[in-house]
């Protein structure tokens, strides 16, 4: 179970046509904003680098959103009939 932050995310979204913007007040450091540029059918896309067994893998992204920002989040592998693999844990580098 994953307890609730004492201070949250603050989230700013500004949705275009194509590309939504996004910049993002980090709880651990405030003074720190994050960017990042989606696609504004509200998917993120990388390309699987390493596939460890069926549960785990290495994507290459290109989004530069921090660690465990997308914790909780759920894959979808394109022109697969994998199941959907659920993000437990998210490093950025």
């Amino acid at each position: 179970m994953h307890s609730k932050p004492k201070n949250p995310w603050q989230i700013f979204v500004d949705t275009g046509g194509t590309f939504t913007d996004i910049l993002a007040r980090d709880p651990e450091e405030p003074e720190k904003l994050r960017r990042a540029k989606v696609l504004s059918s509200s998917s993120l896309r990388g390309k699987v680098d390493k596939l460890f067994d069926a549960n785990r893998l290495r994507v290459s992204q290109f989004w530069q959103a921090p660690d465990n920002f997308i914790r909780g989040f759920s894959f979808h592998l394109l022109k697969h009939t994998h199941p959907d693999i659920y993000v437990e844990s998210f490093d950025s580098d």
